[in-house]
């Protein structure tokens, strides 16, 4: 007599398509006048997501409490991330983004990626000499 056993195979955690962009850089340049020459919102598109079992993805993300940092997940998978160069401190610096990726079984897989801007105020410090 045989027994017929059926395994199920391991389920896979998520992951994205392509690979998520390890830098994003955001500059924030002070002109000539000493005020911020662009302060518009910046957008970072990410990569579609799947999961090998088509299970629902959900999202999750850590943003070091930055309150110029917003990101969703979109419809297809993706995600959106909004810089707000307007609620940027006036400085050069480097953010930390974690992404977490889990389907509907439990499965999880964390992603980072950086944020790093770039603060010139090179304009603003000529425009001061001459003045000298």
């Amino acid at each position: 007599m045989f027994k017929l056993q059926i395994v199920k195979p391991a389920n896979k955690a998520p992951s994205f398509k392509k690979r998520l962009n390890p830098n994003f850089i955001v500059e924030l340049v002070k002109g000539a006048d000493g005020k911020i020459e662009n302060e518009s919102i910046v957008k970072y598109e990410s990569p579609k997501a799947s999961d090998p079992e088509g299970d629902k993805i959900t999202m999750k993300f850590q943003l070091e409490r930055k309150d110029y940092l917003k990101a969703k997940q979109n419809r297809d998978n993706s995600f959106t991330l909004k810089v707000n160069r307007a609620g940027l401190p006036h400085k050069s610096q480097r953010v930390i983004i974690q992404v977490i990726l889990k389907d509907s079984s439990g499965k999880s897989k964390e992603y980072k990626m950086m944020v790093s801007v770039k603060y010139d105020e090179s304009k603003w410090l000529s425009a001061k000499k001459e003045l000298k």
